[in-house]
């Protein structure tokens, strides 16, 4: 048997795989095309200015609290000096700013849409 029937047998609509998807479609005139969705967002600018806000904050206290959480197990392990308890506070305080900031990201980003 070939490889192009064991592909066929094996994969079902592998070889139809390009009918699934649709085409994409380019901007016959890109500067008019940003020009408009320029317009469209300015009457909503305050909400765009909040969604950059939020996913800047969001993802500092992403980035953020791993490097909270190694400084808790070395301060557990005792190669740092630090109150675990501060520590942990932080985690937790860091950690409920990412929820909530992923909560405004997606209920601004339905807002907008």
């Amino acid at each position: 048997m070939s490889d192009r029937q064991l592909t066929d047998r094996n994969i079902p609509m592998m070889n139809k795989r390009a009918q699934r998807f649709a085409e994409v479609e380019q901007a016959q005139d890109v500067v008019s095309t940003i020009k408009r969705l320029i317009t469209y967002f300015i009457h909503e600018k305050t909400m765009v200015l909040s969604m950059l806000l939020v996913v800047i904050v969001g993802t500092l206290a992403g980035v953020y609290a791993p490097s909270l959480q190694s400084q808790a197990i070395d301060i557990i392990a005792g190669s740092a000096e630090g109150i675990l308890l501060t520590t942990l506070l932080l985690i937790a305080i860091t950690y409920a700013i990412y929820c909530l900031c992923q909560l405004l990201q997606g209920m601004i980003g339905a807002r907008l849409s």
